[in-house]
């Protein structure tokens, strides 16, 4: 579809960290600038990423050829004075912070304030005038929600589970996380403890009356329900039935939004030995145990550590193993993927899914509250084997042995491939820009 609209997309993102969100958004931005359909992104994190210069020979309409993509910093949330009931917003709930739903996460992240909530929208709403905004795409960025609703233009959600709540009311409660058998396998992740319904109520209602109180400033009619703004049944679920956060009965799951990867393309090299691809963060807690057990571990490793890692005796080990590569960019993961033999990650929604969708098994390591609860309801399936953070060396080095030896969870990563088979984010991206032009007009 060939746009003829004036009007711009916002695709617009405010909380979480990491990049699964920028390439989803990138994806989507390809798609529409190669319509000829004007973009503007509006993100939290700038991030080279973002980058459209390959867009000239392809757009379809000649006048869009070279129209510069505006990336706008997105508004970000300051911690109050007394540091109380608040979370940096981006870096979402670790299981020590778990919060109960998602209208107490918005509390946690700023929203409890309301003269800074009544800021941060307004921020919002100048951007989206100042770039002559005719539809607002809002991955996980509830504040450019409220901005639309604020400027009168239509606005859809995107992105995991975690971020497109359910819109009934009050927003259900995270799922708990139960008790296992293995102990060895994750067993006090607590993403959630169940709440009452009148504790539910209570949470739900003050986000309701801190956002009508934005748009009572504003000469604005209040909304009944917080939900009546934050989400919609339109709302695009950019992951799998497997992999939702709530359990939900819904026809609006579009699967994950991951693209042809830029990384460095990392070979692997030792054919007679287990291949192990390693997604880490450098700020993870146990990091060093876990590289400790990397390095003991018999098995060829590509390893990316995001972020500054401290120097230590476990990470120089690892350098001078020959079985063990660590890259210092990102590592081209649909590359590596299809001859591995278990991915090692922290459970971001992208990673997790490229590497079932490949059929790979997977070892999960949660920080955040959002990757706790994805991992809890994939090991519950098989899917996946998920550990706590405060194991040794050795014991994660033999769970590591265990997961590469586990016939059933291979072949219950195999099953979901089969299942999915056929899935592509890119026709996905597609159909889903023809429903943004279509109401853009």
């Amino acid at each position: 579809m060939n746009s003829t609209s004036d009007k711009a997309i916002a695709l617009c993102w405010e909380l979480g960290c990491g990049l699964g969100h920028l390439t989803g958004l990138k994806l989507i931005a390809d798609t529409l600038l190669a319509n000829g359909q004007r973009v503007v992104l509006i993100v939290k994190t700038v991030d080279p990423l973002l980058t459209f210069e390959d867009h000239a020979d392809q757009v379809a309409n000649p006048q869009m050829a070279n129209v510069q993509v505006p990336i706008v910093q997105a508004p970000t949330w300051q911690r109050p004075a007394d540091n109380s009931h608040h979370i940096d917003c981006d870096e979402l709930p670790t299981s020590d912070e778990a919060v109960d739903d998602y209208a107490a996460l918005l509390l946690k992240v700023g929203y409890q304030d309301i003269n800074q909530l009544r800021r941060k929208a307004k921020t919002w709403q100048a951007l989206l005038t100042e770039h002559n905004v005719g539809l607002v795409v809002a991955d996980h960025a509830p504040t450019a929600r409220i901005a639309a609703h604020l400027c009168g233009l239509p606005h859809i959600g995107i992105g995991t589970g975690f971020c497109c709540p359910p819109s009934g009311y009050p927003f259900p409660a995270f799922v708990a996380v139960q008790e296992t058998d293995k102990p060895h396998r994750t067993n006090t992740l607590q993403t959630s403890t169940q709440q009452t319904s009148s504790q539910q109520t209570s949470t739900n209602e003050r986000l309701t009356s801190h956002i009508n109180y934005v748009l009572a400033a504003e000469g604005l009619a209040t909304v009944s329900y917080a939900q009546d703004l934050l989400c919609n049944e339109e709302d695009m679920l950019c992951t799998l039935p497997h992999m939702d956060h709530y359990q939900r009965d819904s026809d609006n799951f579009w699967g994950p939004l991951y693209g042809v990867s830029t990384a460095e393309n990392v070979n692997w090299t030792h054919r007679d030995k287990n291949k192990v691809l390693c997604y880490l963060k450098a700020d993870y807690t146990n990091l060093g145990c876990l590289l400790q057990a990397l390095a003991m571990l018999d098995a060829e490793k590509l390893i990316y550590i995001s972020g500054k890692a401290e120097n230590s005796a476990a990470l120089s080990a690892l350098k001078n193993d020959p079985l063990t590569t660590i890259s210092p960019t990102p590592i081209n993961v649909n590359m590596a993927l299809p001859d591995a033999d278990l991915t090692i990650c922290h459970g971001g929604h992208n990673l997790s899914a490229q590497a079932l969708l490949a059929a790979t098994p997977l070892a999960l390591f949660p920080i955040h509250q959002e990757q706790a609860i994805l991992a809890k309801k994939l090991t519950l399936q098989g899917l996946v084997a998920a550990f706590n953070d405060d194991l040794t060396p050795e014991q994660i080095s033999e769970a590591f042995k265990q997961c590469l030896s586990d016939n059933q969870l291979a072949g219950n990563s195999q099953r979901f491939a089969a299942y999915y088979q056929g899935y592509e984010p890119q026709d996905m991206v597609e159909e889903m820009c023809e429903v943004y032009e279509e109401i853009l007009g």
